[in-house]
């Protein structure tokens, strides 16, 4: 059995039990408004998501900043040793490595 074979006798099974599911009183323009419906409301489902992510996002933001335990000036010190003292031992194994 070679493909088109196959093809034709799927063709020939589902063509007519798509048509026998769609009623008949749906015209070609009912499906597009009723596939447009179907999509403007994922479209409003989408937007939902993405506003509900970004409240979330801001209300976690504001609440990282009270809770944290050090101030803004202290972080950045800390911040600041950390990737100097990085650099540093980088540069170290840089020499050692060169040896």
């Amino acid at each position: 059995m070679n493909w088109k074979m196959i093809k034709n006798s799927l063709v020939d099974d589902w063509v007519p039990t798509i048509r026998d599911a769609i009623p008949a009183s749906w015209t070609p323009e009912r499906m597009v408004r009723s596939i447009s419906r179907e999509l403007r409301h994922e479209r409003s489902t989408v937007l939902g998501s993405v506003l509900f992510l970004g409240v979330g996002v801001v209300v976690g933001g504001a609440l990282a900043l009270l809770l944290a335990p050090k101030t803004g000036q202290d972080l950045r010190a800390d911040l600041s040793s950390r990737l100097h003292k990085i650099q540093r031992n980088n540069s170290r194994e840089r020499d050692v490595s060169q040896v």
